[in-house]
This record gives C-alpha cells, sequence and structure tokens, in this order.
C-alpha cells in the first residue's frame, strides 16, 4: 500500500529505485548487519526526500491556493474602498448648506453675559458656532486623510504595475507633497490628475473657516408695558408756570436739558453737520436695552420744507428784535447778551399773528396758586418764521474778530444800533410744519430715548396739545442749546443745515419738558425688548469656492475607478498593510538586501526600477526591471 501512494506521486525513476531497494531487502536476508545497516540510512534517506516532493506537488486539501482568494474588484470591494469618499462628499455638502441656511443671518449671543438658554430658547454664542464649524472641517479632514492614502496607495501600485517607478519617483510620490511622475498621457497622466485633485485637500480650511463675518446687532427677545406720561408729572404745576417768572426761567434749562438728552447721544440717525430728519421724544427710563423698539409713540416733530437767505436790505422788524432780543422773551431774558457765542439765535414770527411779541397769555407775575389750571388746546403750525443768528463778533483788541460760520460775503448782514456794528447778525425765512406725531414704529437709542424709524412727513403732522406753548418757549430755548453746544451742532459754512437743527433740537426739548412737567395723561404703549447679538454674514463665493476645491476631490474618483479595473492588482482597501505584504524577494537579490534597512536611499539606490509582477500563485512580487 506504501509503496502504491508513492509510486502515484514519483518519477519512474524513484520508484524503480525503491522497488529494487524492496527487492535486495528480500532476495538476500542473511546479508551482514553492518551492511544491513547502510541499507536501511539508504532508505530512510530516499524516502524523506520522496516525501518532501510528495508535499511539495500534492495540495494540502484544507489550503487554497493564494489566487483563489484574491478579492474581485466588484461594487461591494469598492464601496468597502471608497465609503470614506462618499462620507466626505455627504459632509461637505451638508456644511455648506449649514453655512448657507444656519449660520448665514444667525444671531449669537455676544459675550458671555446673557446665559445661552432664556425663556426656553437656546441660543449659541459666536464662539460656539466658530468651534462647531472648525470640528466640522477636522472631521471631514480626517476623511480626506483617509482617502488621499487610499488613493495614493491605488496610484503607486497602478505606476509600479504598468510602468514601473525607479525607488526615487516612488519616494517623491508617497512622501509630501505627493509629486507624481511628470508624464501627461496614458496611466501616468490619470496619476497626476487624482494627485493634483488630492493636493489642496488639507490646505484649504482657512477659505471656510474665515468666511463667517459678524456685526453688532439686536434681537427681540420680549414685550414690555411702557407708560407714555412721566409718572411725575403733576398737571397743577402748570399755573405756577403760568404765574411765577422763576418758574419759566426754570423751564428753560429744563427744556435744554432734554434737548441735551435727546440729541447728545452719538447713537440713532443724527449727523451734527447735516439737517436731522427724524423726530425724538424723551420716555420714562424703564431701563430697556438699546435699539428696543416702542410702537405708537406720540412725539414732537417738525418739517422743514425751505430755507430762505434773503439779499437786499433788512426789514425794520428783524433789526428791531435783534437789537432788543429781550421782546420774544417769556423768561424777560436777552437771548442776544449773550454776544460772545457765534451761533447764538432765536425764532419769530414776523406777522406778529400767531406768535405774538410781547407773549401776555396768561403770564401774569400773580404769587396765587391756580387751582384750575386750564389744558392747553391742541395746535399745529405750518408756515414761514424768522431765525435771526449771530454770525460773528468783533472786538477792539485781539482775537479783534470772532467768526463762526465762514461766510466771506453774507446774503445778508447786519449789526444793531446799540451793538456798535461790532455784532454781525444774518436772517433767514424758515419753512416748516411743527405739530406732533404718532410713530408707528420708534427705536431707543438711549434708554430714555426714542427715535421714529422713518423720516416724518407733513401729512403726518397733526395738532396736539404742547405745541403753541413749545414754539414761545423757542427764543429763550434757542439762544440756550446753542450756548451750551453740548449737541456739537457744526456751523462753519453750515448756515442752513446748523439753524435748520437749532430749532428741530429746541422745539423737541421744549414740548417734552411741558409734557413730562405737566401733563399726566397717559397711554401704556409696548416696547419689544431687544438684546445685543452679533449677526453672522456668510461670504456665499467663498463656501462655494471652499465646495468646488472638495468636489474635485469626488470627481477624481472616475479616473481612479478606470485606473483600477486596468490594472491586475485588486483594489486597495487598506494602503500601508497592501505595501507592507508585497513580496520584495527578487528586488533585495544581488547585494541589495540593504533596503531592508534603509534611512534614506543612495543615489544608486534611486536609480533602481521597480515593476510589479503578477505571479501564477495570486501574489505580486517587486522585481527589478532590467
Amino acid at each position: 500500500m506504501e509503496e502504491e501512494i508513492y509510486s502515484a506521486c514519483l518519477p519512474a525513476g524513484l520508484f524503480v529505485h525503491r522497488r529494487a531497494i524492496s527487492s535486495q531487502r528480500k532476495t538476500h536476508p542473511n546479508t551482514s548487519h553492518s551492511r544491513a545497516g547502510r541499507r536501511d540510512q539508504e532508505m530512510v534517506d530516499k524516502k524523506e526526500e520522496v516525501d518532501a516532493y510528495a508535499s511539495a506537488i500534492i495540495p494540502d486539501p484544507e489550503v487554497t491556493p493564494d489566487h483563489e482568494t484574491t478579492p474581485k474588484n466588484g461594487i461591494g470591494m469598492m464601496f468597502k474602498a471608497w465609503y470614506v469618499l462618499i462620507l466626505h462628499l455627504l459632509g461637505c455638502i451638508g456644511l455648506s448648506l449649514a453655512m448657507f441656511y444656519g449660520v448665514h443671518d444667525y444671531k449669537a449671543l455676544d459675550g458671555d453675559s446673557t446665559p445661552r438658554s432664556s425663556n426656553g430658547r437656546f441660543t449659541f454664542r459666536s464662539s460656539d458656532i466658530t468651534s462647531l464649524i472648525s470640528a466640522a472641517i477636522i472631521l471631514l479632514s480626517v476623511l480626506v486623510t483617509i482617502w488621499c492614502s487610499t488613493s495614493l496607495a491605488q496610484c503607486a501600485f497602478a505606476e509600479l504595475e504598468k510602468s514601473g517607478m525607479t525607488i526615487a519617483q516612488f519616494s517623491r510620490m508617497m512622501a509630501w507633497p505627493n509629486i507624481p511622475r511628470r508624464k501627461v498621457r496614458g496611466m501616468s497622466g490619470l496619476v497626476m490628475i487624482i494627485l493634483l485633485a488630492n493636493f489642496p485637500q488639507m490646505y484649504i480650511a482657512p477659505l471656510l473657516e474665515g468666511s463667517v463675518n459678524w456685526a453688532a446687532t439686536f434681537e427681540e427677545v420680549g414685550e414690555s408695558a411702557v407708560e407714555s406720561a412721566n409718572p411725575a408729572a403733576n398737571f397743577n404745576l402748570w399755573g405756577w408756570y403760568g404765574s411765577k417768572l422763576q418758574d419759566r426761567q426754570g423751564a428753560v434749562r429744563r427744556a435744554a436739558g432734554m434737548a441735551n438728552l435727546a440729541w447728545g447721544t452719538t447713537n440713532g440717525s443724527a449727523d451734527t453737520r447735516d439737517a436731522q430728519k427724524r423726530c425724538r421724544h424723551v420716555v420714562n427710563d424703564n431701563q430697556l436695552p438699546l435699539n428696543s423698539g416702542l410702537a405708537n409713540v406720540n412725539m414732537p416733530c417738525i418739517v422743514v420744507h425751505s430755507i430762505t437767505w434773503p439779499t437786499g436790505s433788512v426789514p425794520e422788524i428783524v433789526d428791531a428784535v435783534a437789537d432788543v432780543s429781550k421782546l420774544l422773551s417769556i423768561t424777560d431774558s436777552t437771548p442776544f447778551s449773550y454776544v460772545n457765542y457765534p451761533g447764538n439765535a432765536v425764532l419769530f414770527d414776523q406777522t406778529n399773528k400767531t406768535l405774538k411779541s410781547p407773549y401776555s397769555g396768561n403770564m401774569s407775575d400773580d404769587d396765587l396758586f391756580r387751582s384750575e389750571s386750564v389744558y392747553p388746546t391742541s395746535f399745529k403750525f405750518s408756515g414761514v418764521m424768522t431765525a435771526i443768528v449771530l454770525l460773528g463778533k468783533e472786538y477792539n483788541d485781539a482775537p479783534y474778530l470772532v467768526d463762526g460760520f465762514g461766510y466771506p460775503q453774507p446774503n445778508n448782514t447786519f449789526s444793531t444800533a446799540t451793538s456798535g456794528s461790532q455784532l454781525h447778525f444774518t436772517y433767514l425765512e424758515i419753512n416748516f410744519t411743527v405739530g406732533v406725531t404718532t410713530a408707528p414704529s420708534s427705536t431707543y437709542i438711549s434708554s430714555q430715548v426714542v427715535e421714529s424709524n422713518e423720516d416724518p412727513k407733513a401729512e403726518d403732522i397733526v395738532a396736539g396739545p404742547w405745541v403753541n406753548e413749545a414754539l414761545y418757549l423757542l427764543p429763550d430755548v434757542m439762544s440756550m442749546v446753542a450756548i451750551m453746544n453740548t449737541s456739537s451742532l457744526d456751523t462753519w459754512g453750515n448756515l442752513f443745515n446748523y439753524t435748520e437743527n437749532l430749532i428741530k433740537y429746541s422745539y423737541q426739548g421744549s414740548w417734552d419738558m411741558l409734557q413730562r412737567n405737566f401733563d399726566p395723561n397717559t397711554t401704556t404703549l409696548v416696547a419689544r425688548i431687544a438684546e445685543r447679538r452679533l449677526r453672522a454674514t456668510v461670504s456665499f463665493p467663498r463656501v462655494y469656492g471652499w465646495l468646488f476645491v472638495n468636489l474635485l476631490l469626488t470627481l477624481s474618483v472616475f479616473p481612479l475607478a478606470w485606473l483600477t479595473f486596468k490594472c491586475d492588482r485588486s483594489i486597495i482597501v487598506d494602503g500601508p498593510l497592501s505595501f507592507l505584504l508585497t513580496d520584495p524577494s527578487n528586488l533585495l537579490k544581488d547585494g541589495k538586501r540593504h533596503l531592508t534597512n534603509l534611512a534614506f536611499p543612495s543615489k544608486d539606490d534611486n536609480k533602481v526600477t521597480m515593476q510589479l509582477v503578477h505571479h501564477g500563485d495570486g501574489g505580486f512580487k517587486l522585481n527589478v526591471e532590467q
């Protein structure tokens, strides 16, 4: 039986030799012991030789040849190798959509003073948004790193298999910055396209991270009830205002303070050089944040239609009022007595019909308390009044001349008889409409001042209480505001805008002073509370550019797939492991064993050309290309 097994697998010569050995053992039983021992040893040696040969050519029933376990380039294998690219594509699209529809116009918390969660609503801080974007980019970068490693290995094996590579070329391709062979045709051209698509991926993060700009803004977070009247207002004091001179004098100073409170702030739409269009109003200090909204608030308002600077002779009434400005005062003051302040101005009615000079009304100096004060009637004015403005003053000594406006040849200029030609006046004709308006929406520009959100029109102005009384206060209040100049009105070369703003500021201060001191009538208004936010603005071109560069990586899969199917080597799933298990035995022959302990290739080593060869057993070896 043993002979049959061996005879099935041995060449004829070996089989005959074994049969000869058996015959000799049977036909010579009486040979000497030493000779039998030598023959037995020769038989053992021959048997080991036969066993080795049999093992080499008879396959083990439990072992499958390598080529039968080699993975095929099917759809499942491609998905396993390239699913990272699908995740990367979905991640890039998702992040871009998040930038467009989530981050853009998002109002994040400004600083850490406000909690993220308030009134059942969670709001990110600006630093949270930045951190989330950075985290998403890092995750995408990890996917890019995995994919670049896989595609790079696939390209390297393709080059080694189809055209071969020197050690220097292989080293340049595998090490940063992954320089491909300088060939633009065939397999090498495809490899160049793939590696060029890979190259920018690790360096485009700043393009997206820098696409978000932050600007200060506000966001409505709730509502609050606000009373229109001052809780300290007392209508009974209106009688004292009419009867006591010192009360009116104090009222002028308070009106100037109201004007400063409203216009001294740098917030809102005010410009100290341009004419102010919108109306303002002093309200109760409810400590509402800046940029909170207030709806349907009643406020004083003026619309100036035109300003004319007449030429020719000065009317006598204008000269008389400039000379004796006390005629216009309800506080027994002389506005133009403050002669060293160019810009000092008054407003009056030349017709003496709307604003009568001197004003008598109920202003008798009576010490009796008026327990039955009369509520003022509603009033509105639309027409022309005259403003007289002090342009400058001459001195006998230094500084000799103080000029506040810088007009070398004014349209009209005059001096009064009592001023001895030292005071330089001019006058303007102001066409305006004045009254009150109900602003549909206004904004807090300070905790006590609101400004209308729209420029008023003349038709929006209606009659209201305290309008006529405020106009009578204008000469005194205008002089006070001009001298205080806390609102920093520009005068130089700016006569028209200066005068218009001075009238508006003074009228607002006068009306607010009267309303807040004497009018107890109140209306409950609704304020929309606003909090400071940082509004994100996304640069769409930068996001589109970032997405385009990432899509190049996705598109590189098509040349990579074509390259993979053209190669005998199976698709690469694990690049480093594929390189590690590739057989380099043929490469290491002829004195090249030192390559197994290589730190850096020498010039001679770099000249060695490697070729990936497919062997019949299903494996691949690196050969030295001759």
